[in-house]
């Protein structure tokens, strides 16, 4: 697959921290960075994207897809090469409910599109664009509390719905609980619920261990064979994953000891990161498991792509843990204490200066659409923006496949 067009998603989250769609934000993979001049240019080339060179629902995961449309697009018959019941139209600040655009919204709105209003304040003439939404996004870090709790009372009706949007902290998604916001937009889910040391759950106590066994330079196989008998979940997941069809052997492996000298060092260690992670997550958001091997898969492929000093092991590490204090609830240094991460991988996800730093870098720049940390790092590592692009879509589409390696179900 190639791209010419970066498309960056962004994951949007009902009450229960499910994941409802995705925001898909588009940059020139060419440019700098899109400073918003050419927004008309931008949404062409993200439906150029999601349509002819990605299939829709490929981007979306099957679930709603979030597009920003300004005024001269909304006017016109582009939005209708979407899938009405999979797209919501987000129509921009910069939009003024002039009649062209009030009757774009009811047309759509007829086609079977969802409406969104983007970072929407309340400005006289305004309610014309708030009775055809379906949603209304407010922005967290301009709106104070007593707007935010205003709009919803100002607005509030059957079939409207309030997205809190740059919810940055679980203080933030709280308090947007409360006031009675439906959806939520922003890395608040990348973030440990408490900043005070308390004892990991006895449920996932064996997870942490195994991450510690499976990370120590020298592999113990009777200390690492030791805690996954002591956990019947553990063992299950070990000796179907080695039964699967992908191994196809020929005959059946019964016991621990025999499967983890079959899985080999790097596979076991791979695979052991993966598995464990995944039931670390397991009353966590999936959004938040699927990020981290975004991540982790993306910092991966650049071993192959620039002359990194670390392997693709470390590299692949390093994106993986990247979020292990939300994962576990603890502060980061406690957390990256108690699993025994190599101080290379550690100091990266610190943010530090190391070999792995700015594949992790690039990484976060791709996710958060920081496009001028992305030139700049992509630019230092010798990379073509396209390939950057190319290699973080694929790293998207693959996150499912390793969730489904790791928990081995």
């Amino acid at each position: 697959m190639s791209l010419d067009t970066f498309i960056a998603r962004q994951p949007i989250f009902d009450r229960d921290r499910v994941v409802y769609g995705y925001e898909l934000l588009h940059r020139s993979g060419w440019t700098d960075a899109f400073d918003g001049r050419d927004p008309d240019r931008a949404t062409v080339e993200l439906l150029n994207g999601s349509l002819l060179v990605n299939r829709f629902q490929d981007l979306t995961d099957g679930r709603l897809g979030f597009i920003n449309v300004p005024r001269n697009l909304l006017v016109q018959d582009f939005l209708e090469l979407l899938p009405p019941g999979q797209v919501v139209i987000e129509v921009l600040e910069t939009v003024t409910p002039e009649p062209a655009v009030i009757a774009a919204l009811r047309r759509l709105r007829a086609a079977g599109y969802t409406i969104a209003l983007d970072d929407y304040v309340d400005k006289p003439g305004y309610d014309r664009l708030v009775q055809l939404a379906d949603i209304i996004k407010v922005d967290f870090q301009l709106a104070d509390s007593d707007e935010r709790r205003r709009l919803i009372e100002t607005y509030s009706r059957e079939g409207l719905t309030f997205l809190a949007e740059k919810v940055e902290t679980n203080e933030e998604y709280h308090e947007g609980l409360e006031v009675g916001f439906e959806l939520f937009q922003g890395y608040f889910f990348c973030k440990p619920e408490t900043t005070a040391r308390k004892d990991v759950a006895g449920s996932k106590k064996s997870y942490v261990d195994f991450l510690r066994e499976v990370n120590r330079p020298e592999l113990e196989l009777e200390r690492l064979e030791t805690i996954i008998k002591s956990d019947v979940s553990l063992s299950a997941k070990l000796l179907r994953y080695l039964n699967s069809v992908q191994f196809g052997l020929q005959d059946e492996i019964c016991s621990i000891k025999q499967a983890l000298i079959h899985l080999g060092e790097r596979a076991l260690r791979r695979w052991g990161t993966l598995m464990a992670m995944a039931g670390l997550g397991e009353d966590k958001p999936v959004e938040l498991v699927r990020t981290c091997l975004i991540r982790a898969r993306f910092c991966e492929t650049l071993a192959d792509e620039v002359q990194v000093e670390a392997g693709s092991l470390d590299l692949f590490l390093t994106g993986l843990f990247s979020a292990i204090d939300a994962l576990m609830d603890r502060p980061l240094e406690v957390a990256l204490e108690d699993i025994g991460l190599k101080p290379d991988i550690g100091s990266a996800i610190r943010g530090d200066d190391t070999p792995l730093s700015r594949a992790f870098g690039l990484a976060m720049a791709c996710e958060r659409g920081d496009w001028t940390t992305y030139w700049q790092i992509a630019d230092d590592l010798g990379l073509e923006p396209v390939r950057v692009a190319d290699l973080y879509a694929q790293s998207i589409f693959s996150a499912d496949e390793l969730f489904g390696e790791g928990a081995a179900a």
